[in-house]
């Protein structure tokens, strides 16, 4: 028997099946991290670092690295981007499929663009819990098109309509 690949069975690995229960926990309480710490560029690199993730051929770990901090009180996003710049975003050969090199294009241009991040920092967490269940559960392009096309259509990650956006995704009824 042909055993079904990693990238097309949610919570293949012991790490996912552990993610999703924190995840789940965080949405269905809505109880996020109570201070997240780190100035307006902070904001904006780990923003960015959350899209980059998915260039990672081992996104797991960033994922993994976002999350621990998040079972935390106090959330450093300095210590996320710092942990998070030590992993390799430039080996994209995995991906084989054409739609896959081409949302890793859209993701280098939302890299390249000057944006802003609008919203709270519990907009910022409710955005980190929404965007990890869906690439997690659902599918990865999905989700991440529909924010790029967002984000770079006014160089604006507004977090609240964002949230709304990643709403779509949610069979699971987390939230």
């Amino acid at each position: 028997m042909v055993t079904i690949p990693e990238w097309q069975y949610p919570l293949y690995k012991e790490s996912d099946k552990k993610a999703y229960k924190l995840l789940e926990k965080l949405g269905n309480s809505g109880q996020y991290p109570a201070l997240i710490v780190g100035e307006e560029g902070d904001r904006i690199h780990y923003f960015k670092l959350l899209l980059f993730s998915q260039k990672m051929r081992k996104y797991r770990e960033f994922r993994d690295i976002v999350l621990k901090e998040f079972e935390k009180e106090k959330v450093h996003l300095p210590t996320i981007i710092s942990q998070g710049q030590k992993l390799d975003t430039s080996d994209n050969s995995w991906a084989i499929f054409t739609q896959d090199r081409r949302l890793l294009e859209v993701i280098d241009k939302i890299g390249s663009s000057s944006i802003s991040v609008a919203g709270s920092m519990r907009d910022l967490a409710e955005f980190t819990v929404r965007y990890w269940l869906s690439q997690l559960l659902f599918d990865w392009r999905g989700p991440l098109m529909a924010i790029c096309g967002e984000v770079l259509e006014k160089n604006v990650a507004d977090l609240r309509r964002l949230n709304n956006l990643l709403k779509r995704w949610d069979y699971t009824g987390v939230f």
